[in-house]
């Protein structure tokens, strides 16, 4: 049991530092800020570090060349962790569906964009959006085979 835990924890370990690279932004704003300046469009994926899914898909566009390839040359990538701890320099609070939600947490911050403009909260969900937060292809929500993203992003 104690071997099987060890391994899923060098899993965890493994995905989170294989996605953390300078080809990525973590934060939304800075995503947008790229993309106005290279005129690419986002590729936005919301993630966690512990679902099983998310961490299959995180391996996938970390480890896979071709994907690397098409994401870096036609794609600011932007990977939003919404289960990110990281405390923010100072708590929002916002209103969402009449109620007032406090971020304290990067990934608050995170899953309340997901949750209030792109009106979801699963993760993996990925969508390509422009540097006005227009978005240009439709979400893809849960699990995606190589082929499949590939179709995806090559349309």
């Amino acid at each position: 049991m104690k071997f099987v835990s060890c391994l899923i924890l060098l899993g965890l370990i493994n995905v989170h530092q294989s996605l953390d690279n300078t080809a990525y932004s973590y934060d939304y704003y800075e995503g947008i800020e790229k993309s106005a300046e290279s005129n690419k469009p986002i590729f936005l994926l919301f993630t966690g570090r512990t679902c099983e899914s998310n961490l299959l898909f995180n391996e996938l566009i970390s480890e896979d060349d071709e994907l690397i390839q098409l994401l870096g040359q036609e794609y600011v990538q932007v990977v939003l962790y919404v289960d990110d701890s990281t405390p923010l320099d100072q708590e929002k609070v916002v209103i969402r569906d009449g109620r007032k939600i406090v971020l304290r947490t990067r990934g608050n911050q995170w899953a309340n964009i997901e949750i209030s403009k792109y009106k979801h909260k699963v993760q993996p969900f990925m969508l390509v959006i422009d540097a006005n937060e227009n978005i240009l292809k439709e979400p893809i929500i849960g699990k995606i085979t190589k082929d499949e993203l590939l179709q995806y992003l090559s349309k």
